[in-house]
């Protein structure tokens, strides 16, 4: 079925580009063209549309304002700006209001179909009891967190064929934006700080694509290093709840989290992963990050502390020392292969692309596979409940 599209415009230009663009999309129709936002309410009144294509004219920033109070009055229609030219500040407030999309007049039979498309999907494509939330933190800097964080977003969504989003909320270096040499104008922070309702729609809108089923929201640190946006921490549990329902997995690389993140993380995650060296800071991190987790009511066997850059030979801490001073919890080991490792950053690529018969990446995938069996018997579990 044809998704309906309704256009305001009151230019005749802008009007035809629409018309062609829709007329050579096979999923969308559009329904009717009015001439101002009054006449698009009454029409939204009376009949069930799904996108509301508005061209912002002479006064962008004045129209933006008038159509917020349509986007919450309307909460079942996707809206799509049309503008004359891409100001920061313009985009931004854009976003701000709940606008799904903001498109340029000059690029409306480039950019109008793919942006129905990519609604179409996140419209329907909805986990029937919610995705799994895979977070990571770091117990220290350079410890690696972020290599593990993007290798296994990527080798999960290998290994399962399902939709997986990469959060990047390392606010200060967007250490997963750089690896993979992404960036963007927004991610993670502005969706945190949009006021107002956060749906799996904007998730999915506000990412970007790196490759089939992966998508990554970077962090603000990716989005502008000099004056990074400050990520509104109380609005995460709605963020995640909206990321759950639009991906199957999602992996947040969370290094240097207040606790009241932790806490949303912790409610909200099915599996919570601490990276560590084995060394003695590292350890004693990995203690307090276990009991706070624990306190937070994450059970035991949802937590997974990995032993990162290990080697057999000469450690400065065994890795039965290890096991041991984390009350014999069972303990993943990651191998030391900087080479690997150093390739895929240099490369911007995850290790199945740059060092695909790796000893570093057989060690991910091992991983991937057992937080995805962990999930995967939890979910059986869960229906079987019911």
């Amino acid at each position: 079925m044809k998704s309906k599209v309704v256009l305001v415009s009151g230019d005749s230009d802008t009007t035809a580009g629409v018309r062609a663009a829709l007329d050579a999309h096979e999923g969308a129709s559009l329904a009717n063209v009015c001439k101002d936002l009054p006449t698009l309410a009454a029409l939204l009144e009376l009949e069930q549309v799904s996108v509301a294509v508005v061209d912002l004219g002479e006064d962008p920033h004045g129209m933006l304002k008038r159509i917020q109070d349509m986007v919450s009055r309307f909460p079942g229609v996707s809206f799509v700006v049309l503008a004359r030219a891409s100001e920061n500040d313009l985009i931004f407030e854009s976003m701000v209001i709940g606008a799904r999309y903001f498109l340029l007049k000059d690029s409306i039979d480039s950019s109008l179909a793919g942006a129905l498309e990519r609604l179409s999907q996140n419209s329907h494509h909805v986990p029937s009891r919610g995705g799994a939330i895979i977070s990571l933190y770091s117990a220290g800097g350079g410890c690696g967190a972020t290599t593990i964080a993007v290798n296994l977003a990527n080798e999960l969504k290998l290994l399962s064929a399902k939709r997986t989003l990469l959060v990047d909320m390392d606010g200060v270096y967007g250490g997963a934006g750089l690896y993979l040499g992404m960036s963007s104008h927004y991610g993670i922070a502005d969706v945190l700080n949009r006021n107002g309702e956060v749906d799996p729609s904007l998730i999915g809108s506000t990412s970007l694509l790196h490759s089939e089923n992966l998508h990554v929201l970077v962090s603000p640190a990716s989005a502008n290093l000099a004056r990074p946006k400050p990520l509104a921490y109380h609005n995460l549990p709605s963020v995640l709840d909206a990321c759950r329902h639009a991906y199957e997995y999602t992996v947040v690389d969370a290094p240097r989290v207040p606790a009241e993140a932790i806490t949303a993380l912790a409610d909200f995650s099915s599996i919570s992963i601490i990276v560590f060296q084995l060394q003695v800071k590292d350890i004693r991190f990995t203690q307090a990050m276990i009991s706070a987790l624990k306190e937070g009511g994450m059970s035991p066997d949802r937590i997974v502390p990995v032993a990162n850059r290990y080697r057999k030979h000469n450690p400065m801490i065994s890795f039965a020392e290890a096991r041991e001073a984390l009350d014999d919890m069972a303990v993943e080991c990651v191998a030391n292969d900087y080479r690997s490792a150093l390739r895929g950053i240099n490369y911007g690529q995850p290790l199945a692309q740059s060092a695909p018969r790796s000893t570093l990446r057989k060690d991910l995938r091992r991983l991937a596979t057992k937080i995805d069996q962990k999930v995967e018997s939890a979910s059986r579990a869960a229906v079987s409940e019911t």
